[in-house]
């Protein structure tokens, strides 16, 4: 990304936040307390950690997995990669 696009992108969630915020705060939100309407809900949000091997949700590598992961680069592909296409129009027959 652009460095610039990044930081639009960043405002944009700011503002988003924002009138989140906002909008809450004037339906009776109090910060600090639970949602819901007997503030029995989260207190604070969820903690979200850094996934930087972009394994699902949820699922918890091994070290040795993860440091696998961390080094499988595939190489990229070339033309020698691409098989070679037959002829349709060609029939083969098998000899007898």
């Amino acid at each position: 990304l652009h460095p610039s696009s990044k930081r639009r992108s960043s405002s944009l969630y700011y503002e988003a936040g924002q009138d989140l915020g906002s909008t809450m705060l004037k339906h009776g939100y109090h910060p600090g307390q639970g949602l819901g309407a007997d503030s029995q809900g989260m207190r604070e949000p969820p903690k979200f950690e850094d996934n930087p091997f972009k394994y699902g949700l949820g699922y918890d590598p091994t070290k040795g997995r993860a440091e696998g992961r961390k080094r499988e680069v595939s190489p990229p592909h070339t033309q020698a990669d691409i098989p070679k296409r037959r002829d349709a129009s060609v029939k083969s027959y098998p000899s007898h």
